[in-house]
């Protein structure tokens, strides 16, 4: 039996860190900033789907609370129950560190819910950290918004250029490294064709160039 295991490409090409965000430099730079400081307030990534607001809120929270992270998404059935235990963790202080409490697709939650994790904000404890993602920021309610600094991962006209390059430069050194044949015109133009949607960036490429790579 051949016990060899296999990474998808998908996987690969997945940011694994800040610099490899799909973001422009100078919100790279910030979040950098933020995370050396150990001074991460609460936010909303916010963008189109496929841009990575999902990995970078997986990143913050291992870099600030590896052990205390807890997660939960929009899309799922919530109800005064859920509020209330995302209050009883929130407002308590961890011992020795930070706690992050990460809601996926806040946008989906329905305006009563919303509403009620208002309140949850206004008494978490200093050293909780609430991450939001959200993919039409218009659906989360004001309330919400003035509450958490805003980051849109969708992409400036201005930083298009330079994100592509950026990406196009990656994507060539993690084919190289996993010894995948590549032809760089074909690279070039899936990422014209796909970007900013990095998630099928990486599909398309896992499609033309590969199948899987051995781990």
């Amino acid at each position: 039996m051949n016990n060899q295991t296999h990474q998808l490409l998908t996987d690969l090409l997945r940011p694994q860190s800040i610099d490899e965000l799909g973001l422009a430099e100078e919100d790279i730079r910030r979040l950098k900033q933020m995370l050396s400081q150990d001074s991460i307030m609460d936010m909303i990534f916010h963008g189109r789907t496929g841009t990575g607001k999902t990995a970078a809120c997986t990143m913050i929270s291992k870099r600030i609370a590896p052990e205390n992270t807890l997660r939960w998404n929009g899309a799922a059935a919530w109800n005064m129950d859920t509020i209330t235990q995302i209050d009883t963790y929130a407002a308590t202080r961890a011992l020795g560190g930070r706690k992050a409490c990460l809601v996926d697709e806040v946008d989906l939650l329905p305006k009563k819910m919303q509403n009620a994790l208002r309140s949850v904000l206004d008494k978490k404890s200093m050293n909780t950290a609430f991450i939001f993602t959200a993919n039409d920021i218009k659906k989360v309610i004001p309330a919400i918004q003035s509450r958490a600094l805003l980051v849109c991962f969708d992409v400036a006209p201005a930083d298009c250029t330079e994100m592509k390059q950026r990406l196009q430069t990656r994507y060539m050194r993690i084919l190289s490294e996993a010894n995948i044949p590549y032809e760089p015109v074909r690279l070039e133009r899936i990422i014209e064709d796909h970007f900013p949607d990095l998630r099928s960036v990486a599909n398309h490429l896992q499609w033309e160039f590969g199948t899987a790579v051995a781990a």
